[in-house]
């Protein structure tokens, strides 16, 4: 059977069934704390808990869904927010309401509507109302992770800057402390002159008609 997830009119209906629903504030803190003792130990994040896999979704798509949570809250996206990611990451058709989402989920239109909101502002997804229609869906944006890889240059500056400052503050070019953070400034400056080449060497490849997310049908 296919790991994506499919419309309920299709033959693979099933892979619509609930997610069970987040974990409790003081699970989930727990399972955060934890997370971050064994990132910080070097050793890989916990598994997602065995009662994602409930419902009639199959176990490797619902731990899919929380394995794209778990990754992009260690960016500081909230996890509500990463499990919608993952949903519409594999959902098929690509474009998905808000009740559809709340129902695979297991959640309440209100968490998605709240969820998706971040994910609308951030630009990795976008919004749409088909004509004749009141409810609103949503779908990956495209070029949506070269836009995200391409900002990333902005990271690079902030912290080739801060490292710039910590120059001005220890002002002993002899000292460890000095040579190191002269090191990150060259490092910094190297991708900030190659990162924006690299993109926009993908964006020729993959060409103008290649958006990086799947166009829904009928398009």
């Amino acid at each position: 059977m296919s790991t994506k997830w499919r419309s309920a009119t299709s033959t693979d209906d099933a892979i619509a069934g609930a997610l069970t629903p987040a974990p409790t504030a003081t699970k989930y803190g727990e399972r955060r704390a934890a997370a971050v003792l064994l990132d910080q130990a070097g050793l890989p994040p916990p598994p997602a808990p065995a009662d994602a896999a409930a419902g009639h979704a199959p176990p490797a798509v619902a731990a899919y869904v929380e394995d794209v949570a778990q990754f992009f809250e260690r960016s500081g996206m909230a996890r509500m927010s990463g499990r919608l990611l993952g949903a519409l990451m594999i959902a098929e058709p690509p474009e998905r309401s808000q009740e559809e989402l709340a129902t695979f989920l297991g959640v309440s239109r209100g968490a998605v509507s709240q969820a998706s909101r971040m994910l609308v502002d951030g630009g990795l997804v976008e919004r749409r109302r088909r004509r004749g229609e009141r409810r609103d869906y949503y779908r990956i944006r495209p070029h949506a992770w070269t836009d995200m890889i391409e900002r990333r240059v902005d990271a690079i500056v902030a912290l080739r800057r801060l490292a710039e400052r910590g120059i001005a503050v220890v002002d002993d070019e002899g000292t460890a402390g000095h040579q190191a953070l002269a090191g990150l400034v060259d490092v910094c400056r190297f991708f900030e002159i190659e990162w924006p080449g690299l993109v926009a060497r993908w964006r020729r490849e993959r060409g103008t008609a290649g958006p990086d997310a799947r166009p829904s049908r009928g398009e």
